[in-house]
């Protein structure tokens, strides 16, 4: 359909209005909760597509991204800063954040928060040949915003001296002459400055493309075939509760409140017996108590679920080798913990396991590497094991 494109020039014009002066809400242009769109993501502008996939939302705390890596489907479900990672049969979840579902957040949501602020109505203008409505913030005067009266959608806003919202331009559709159907706007409340283009259909206003200068590089996000009131989300009431549980049991641990840990953690399997973080949390757990078994069966049961992940082998060897038990068994995991992450506290655990099994002039190689790589609070374990390493050298010299 052909559009008529009006380029706008940022001028701001009161206008009187006679008896029409009566006092306006802001309104809400975001006027839905659930959707979902086709996205195509790019770095560097858009030259290089680097995602492809499905998203969905269900507004304010989650989000979720349906894609393919390698000819196999993955899916991010996020909610709150919890991430549920889906893949070749396997579940995970990360304490952190997904820039896409941030991206979205910081331009989106937070364009839409604008309208939630204590706003104060001052007057109606004209600004970019539309009828605006003016609002101040009531708990900060200095901060002022021009609210589309149409379409609810702020065309200008000023925090203080700062621009933080500039409509760059807007497109009619022939044939739709209530209001226009595309909006593109300069955003500068998030970190970092970008652009938010806004769709009109089927009687909602939808994310057409966000774009973001990161410091990463730039990044650019394209939105279609958006569906409003549908989302693949699904139920997040487990995600919501493993949450509570993640984030008490990182609490605990810091504080060395071990039985806490194996409390809370305990009902995080239960929701979800996929979790191998839980049982790897409930492994550390019975190890600082002194529960070897403990330990062991729950070490286990996390690499049954993750069978190369690094910290689970160290945790498992390490722990044999702490009871002088299953020592080939230990080496064996230790190498492969190295194997996929060559960092200190691994190769601490197989140079140790070099010492106990006999192997001393590769356990001082091995450890040398380890407090080569070590920090401060590393080193001193790294030390002990050296130095047991150097004492059975010399005994072996003499």
């Amino acid at each position: 359909m052909k559009k008529l494109k009006v380029l706008l020039a940022l001028v701001l014009v009161s206008v009187l209005f006679g008896g029409l002066t009566e006092a306006a809400e802001p309104g809400r242009w975001l006027d839905y909760t659930k959707a979902r769109a086709d996205i195509t993501g790019f770095l560097g502008g858009e030259e290089q597509a680097v995602l492809e996939g499905s998203f969905s939302l269900n507004y304010p705390h989650s989000f979720s991204l349906t894609y393919v890596v390698d000819g196999s489907w993955r899916k991010i479900i996020g909610y709150r800063d919890l991430l549920q990672l889906f893949g070749l049969g396997t579940s995970e979840y990360v304490t952190d954040n997904f820039w896409l579902f941030d991206l979205y957040r910081d331009y989106v949501y937070g364009l839409a928060a604008l309208s939630e602020l204590a706003l104060e109505y001052e007057g109606r203008e004209t600004l970019a040949q539309r009828e605006v409505d003016r609002f101040v913030d009531a708990d900060n005067p200095d901060n002022v915003y021009w609210i589309d009266r149409q379409t609810k959608i702020p065309l200008f806003a000023r925090q203080g001296d700062k621009p933080v919202v500039s409509v760059a331009n807007y497109t009619f559709e022939y044939g739709f002459t209530e209001h226009y159907t595309s909006i593109e706007l300069n955003i500068n409340f998030t970190a970092e400055a970008g652009k938010l283009t806004l769709n009109y259909k089927d009687g909602h206003w939808v994310a057409a493309k966000i774009e973001a200068a990161l410091p990463a590089g730039p990044k650019v996000v394209e939105f279609r075939s958006w569906q409003v009131g549908t989302d693949e989300i699904g139920d997040v009431s487990a995600l919501k509760n493993l949450g509570v549980y993640i984030k008490e049991a990182q609490a605990a641990l810091a504080e060395n409140r071990w039985s806490t840990v194996l409390d809370v953690m305990k009902k995080a399997v239960a929701i979800d017996p996929q979790y191998w973080q839980g049982y790897f949390y409930l492994g550390y757990a019975y190890g600082r108590m002194g529960n070897y078994l403990g330990a062991v069966e729950s070490y286990q049961q996390s690499l049954m679920l993750m069978p190369d992940q690094p910290g689970v082998l160290n945790n498992l060897a390490y722990t044999y080798m702490l009871q002088e038990v299953n020592l080939n068994e230990a080496l064996a995991l230790a190498k492969r913990a190295v194997a996929q992450d060559r960092k200190a506290t691994n190769l601490d655990t197989l140079g140790y396991g070099y010492y106990l099994v006999g192997s001393y002039r590769e356990a001082e190689k091995t450890l040398r590497e380890a407090l080569s790589l070590a920090d401060e609070k590393e080193q001193s374990e790294i030390e002990a094991h050296l130095r047991l390493v150097q004492e059975a050298l010399r005994k072996a010299e003499d």
